[in-house]
């Protein structure tokens, strides 16, 4: 007799394996949107500096100087935190087996 199908209960096995499932997959969620929100702030933070400092200062070379400062600093963030990702992707790996 199948006891699996439309309106069947779920075994607590799989209920557990679907749980892990999506909380993995709202982690891969949540760590992507920390590297854009990352990513994005530096560039943009870089910017701002750089206008501010120039109509402060009246000069020309402070939004191109420290857009490609923020534009450093998100790619060594984004180098950062997707070793650290690996890294803890790898340790649940090596948990789940």
């Amino acid at each position: 007799m199948r006891t699996e199908g439309v309106g069947a209960p779920e075994s607590p096995e799989n209920a557990v394996a679907r749980a892990e499932r999506q909380r993995q997959r709202r982690d891969m969620l949540v760590q992507m949107t920390a590297m854009g929100l990352e990513v994005s702030g530096a560039v943009l933070g870089g910017l701002a500096c750089g206008y501010y400092l120039d109509q402060w200062l009246g000069t020309s070379w402070g939004v191109p100087v420290l857009t490609l400062g923020g534009m450093v600093t998100a790619f060594s963030r984004l180098v950062t935190l997707t070793r650290r990702f690996d890294a803890l992707r790898g340790k649940d790996d090596r948990a789940s087996r």
